[in-house]
């Protein structure tokens, strides 16, 4: 289903006292609470929750990734705390009136629909009415439908699942051969920069060597020179 909201909806008095009976608000002592009702019926659905309908025509919730589902608008709890909270405020006891020493126990109805909801899921009637339930459990039929919703659901997210995380090791694979690429070529760098810098520090040393030997060379030549001057020259002369 589709799940635009109609921004400029506005529920109907109605609509708006009977989702605040649901959310256990006494509309005569907290008329001026009525807001949280309003607000409630006008709530988007929050991120990842979708609305659903089952082959029977129930419109129910599900959560695309946490694959939770519910019959109940994911926003309700939400406002039934917020209730809770601004009724306590106004220091307002939770506990239910009592009259003639008997507890008056509200009746189980469920929350309205959401009216974009139901105009989505084609459902006759603008104004939706109060819906007693039983306390009995969900019907064979209908949790068949909604199983069977569930199953094509998780099924087809299960191939969502493995096609992206076919993509991902795809992308990983792609981007660690990239680094090893990198890595080797960096490598091949270093290698290259280490080579010519020791060809340099053989030449330099060799260079070295030669000019040492050179001028050792020289020292012994004129040592040699200096004593052939000091002792044979002077012998020829006395001869």
């Amino acid at each position: 289903l589709d799940q635009d909201v109609e921004v400029d909806y506005e529920p109907t008095e109605e609509e708006i006292l009977e989702y605040a009976r649901w959310l256990d608000m006494d509309v005569e002592e907290d008329h001026d609470l009525l807001w949280i009702a309003k607000e409630g019926i006008k709530a988007p659905l929050p991120e990842d929750w979708k609305p659903c309908k089952s082959s029977s025509g129930s419109v129910y919730y599900f959560n695309v990734v946490t694959g939770e589902s519910r019959w109940e608008h994911p926003q309700d709890d939400y406002y039934k705390n917020l209730y809770l909270d601004e009724r306590a405020k106004k220091n307002k006891h939770d506990a239910p009136r009592k009259e003639n020493g008997v507890i008056d126990e509200p009746a189980l109805v469920l929350p309205p629909m959401k009216r974009n909801l139901l105009a989505e899921a084609g459902v006759a009637g603008n104004t939706p009415g109060k819906i007693s339930i039983s306390r009995s459990p969900i019907s064979p039929d209908r949790t068949k439908d909604l199983e069977t919703s569930l199953s094509e659901m998780e099924t087809r997210l299960l191939q969502e699942t493995e096609e992206q995380l076919e993509k991902r090791r795809s992308e990983l694979k792609a981007a660690m051969d990239e680094k090893f690429r990198l890595l080797e070529r960096q490598m091949h760098a270093e290698s290259e920069r280490q080579t010519q810098m020791l060809e340099q520090r053989q030449k330099q040393l060799r260079d070295d060597f030669e000019r040492r030997l050179r001028e050792e060379e020289e020292r012994i030549r004129r040592e040699g020179e200096a004593t052939l001057q000091q002792h044979v020259v002077p012998m020829r002369e006395a001869a």
